[in-house]
């Protein structure tokens, strides 16, 4: 009888150990959900802030079944314009003269990565864009970058070959 009282004591430990485990795992599961909730409001809003700076109309702006980053970028009459490889070498030269190096080196054209690379039209603001969404923005002499998190995105400077957002990239393609 002893034996079977330890028995039914140790399986009683071993249960209330395991729904002890299970009740943290539900404990960090809805933490886990609150924050994903939390981060999919977030990206709702920057792809909206993201759709204004590309252009899109009010309507599709706040769609969130909307045409995606890609669908805007194609469209015309934006702040931005897509980007030549010459618009990018212009700032490259102007970066190395100033005695700064590029972060890394592709062993493929710059044409394979020109879709990601846009010129402003006109001062603009930033939601932050990441991963397959991040975008690189040449901008021009006079032109005003008017805040906001860069997320992903890169900035080049041509009013002293500056680069916010760390990515300097050289591809095979680039000569002067």
């Amino acid at each position: 009888m002893f034996h079977v009282y330890s028995m039914s004591k140790e399986n009683e430990d071993l249960n209330s150990l395991l729904e002890t485990f299970k009740r943290e795992e539900r404990m960090k599961y809805a933490e886990a959900e609150a924050r994903h909730r939390a981060f999919m409001l977030e990206s709702r809003k920057n792809l909206t802030m993201a759709r204004r700076l590309l252009g899109a109309s009010e309507e599709l702006a706040y769609d969130v079944r909307g045409p995606s980053i890609q669908e805007i970028r194609d469209m015309s009459g934006f702040k931005l314009r897509h980007a030549t490889a010459e618009d990018y070498k212009r700032w490259l030269a102007g970066y190395l003269r100033s005695g700064r190096k590029p972060t890394h080196s592709y062993g493929y054209p710059m044409e394979r990565t020109l879709d990601e690379f846009y010129v402003a039209l006109d001062d603009f603001e930033l939601a932050p864009l990441r991963g397959a969404n991040a975008i690189h923005i040449i901008v021009p002499k006079g032109i005003k970058f008017l805040g906001g998190e860069l997320g992903s995105t890169g900035l080049y400077f041509m009013d002293g070959f500056e680069n916010k957002g760390g990515w300097v990239p050289v591809y095979d393609d680039i000569e002067f």
